[in-house]
């Protein structure tokens, strides 16, 4: 008896998470794409953000031919990158709500064709 009663309390708390959760995604990516394309640096916009599953994906496009370092991707670093994103994402105050939803963070680099560069996926597993 005690395992029902514990089954129907557990399983409507389980959905209700995962509602908030999809809730929260939602939110943020609209309210982010209202601010869309965003300029980020020299040659990098934010073109714009969805959402997959438990993670939010930056859509951002990287302008190879015209970035102001003369890009070379060969040379690019993605990796020091991904360690600065994981970074941010697991001590920076404004991810927090990330981290205590169990949202993840992707982010697309395309080039202006739209051919993806380097994706770098970041959630709460690597903190």
């Amino acid at each position: 008896m005690k395992k029902i009663l514990l089954t129907l309390f557990i399983i409507p708390l389980l959905f209700s998470c995962n509602d908030m959760k999809k809730a929260f995604l939602l939110e943020i990516s609209k309210e982010v794409n209202k601010d869309c394309p965003m300029f980020i640096d020299e040659g990098i916009t934010l073109i714009n953000t969805t959402t997959l599953d438990d993670f939010i994906v930056y859509n951002i496009e990287m302008d190879t031919e015209n970035y102001e370092f003369q890009w070379q991707a060969k040379d690019f670093d993605f990796n020091e990158w991904r360690d600065e994103e994981i970074n941010m994402y697991c001590t920076d105050p404004d991810f927090e709500e990330f981290r205590y939803f169990g949202v993840g963070v992707v982010r697309n680099y395309k080039d202006k064709n739209g051919t993806v560069i380097q994706t770098n996926k970041v959630s709460k597993s690597d903190c």
